[in-house]
Parts: structure tokens; C-alpha cells; sequence
């Protein structure tokens, strides 16, 4: 079901995995709409936070996510969130971090994390970049999916003018560049 891009976006929907992961969504603000949980999943910490959310978990019987989640070893709590919906003019932060065809949903939860720790305040994901909010990516992320404006914008044209008229200089990576990020002056916008 929400495993699908198409889904996610008809619906408006995403799915977080794990206590840990849906207890940093919750202190986020993102839109839970509901959580489903193994009874024994429900340690006192977790249920302190759905108690203080206003969420009440749906229990599912010992094993049952593993029919409907898409990992190796699925987690015993699952949530259903609300897409956040943020717009190009969001992501024009001092930092900013443009994916572009990025195509592993791992790859660009990790650059979604990495942007984060590096100081960036918004992430615009372009061209064929994988759904920044499929389960594996969302995993990746480690909850910096949620903490940071995340925003698709499928043209890349459109973003980097977009990013440019409100004033940030545009600086190009590649894995194999000759000379490191961390050795470029960024301190411009």
C-alpha cells in the first residue's frame, strides 16, 4: 500500500517503522494519523508519548506487520503520517541541499541525514530523485526527514531558479571532485 510512490501522493500518506522513529515524528509535529503496534512493542516510554500525542495505538497481533511491511525484519510499530508539504520558497535557507537523480531511496535518506548534521535548514529532491519519504528513505533518514523542510520538486531547472532568485549562491558536488566540501567557502548563502 504505501510502499508505492503513487499511493503516497494519491493519499497524502506515508509510513514511519519503528518506536523509535515514530516517537521522533511525534516530537516533530508531523500529522500521525495512526499507529499500529505489537502489544509487547509498547514499552512505557513509547506509550507516554502516544498518551501525550492523543494517539491512541491500534494493537495488532504478535507477527502481523511482517505480512504488510516491506523490511527484511519489520518493526512491531508502524504509523501512518501525513505527507509534510512544503513549497520551493521553504527551502531557500542559508544551507540548502539539492538532490538530483538520486535513485536509491537508502542513498537519499542518508544524504537527507547528512544534510542535517551538516547544518543545512531545507533539502529539495529533483529529477528522478527516489520518494525522500518510501520507507527505506524515511529508515535512512533517521528522523531527519522529519526535522527538516523536505521538498520535491521533479524539475531541476525550476528548483535551481527557484533557490538562485532568492539569493543562494549554487555550488555543484561530485563523489569524485577535486577538492572537499568541507573545504569550500560556504558561508554565503
Amino acid at each position: 500500500m504505501l510502499r508505492d510512490r503513487s499511493v503516497r501522493r494519491s493519499t497524502g500518506t506515508f509510513a514511519i517503522e519503528g518506536p523509535v522513529l515514530v516517537a521522533d515524528a511525534l516530537a516533530a509535529g508531523i500529522g500521525v494519523r495512526e499507529v499500529f503496534a505489537e502489544a509487547d512493542a509498547l514499552t512505557a516510554e513509547l506509550t507516554g508519548t502516544l498518551d501525550a500525542a492523543g494517539t491512541e495505538p491500534v494493537l495488532v497481533r504478535g507477527g502481523g506487520l511482517a505480512q504488510v511491511l516491506d523490511t527484511v525484519t519489520p518493526r512491531p510499530v508502524v504509523a501512518v503520517a501525513t505527507l509534510p508539504a512544503y513549497g520551493l520558497h521553504e527551502a531557500i535557507t542559508d544551507l540548502t541541499v539539492v538532490l538530483v537523480d538520486v535513485g536509491d531511496p537508502g542513498n537519499v535518506g542518508t544524504l537527507v541525514r547528512t544534510a542535517e548534521a551538516a547544518g543545512a535548514g531545507a533539502v529539495v529532491c529533483c529529477g528522478t530523485t527516489a520518494d525522500p519519504f518510501a520507507p527505506k528513505a524515511v529508515r535512512a533518514s533517521a528522523g531527519s526527514a522529519f526535522r527538516l523542510p523536505v521538498v520535491v520538486e521533479p524539475e531541476t531547472a525550476t528548483a535551481m531558479r527557484t533557490l538562485a532568485s532568492g539569493g543562494l549562491m549554487r555550488v555543484g558536488l561530485a563523489a569524485r571532485a577535486a577538492e572537499s566540501y568541507d573545504a569550500v567557502d560556504l558561508t554565503e548563502p
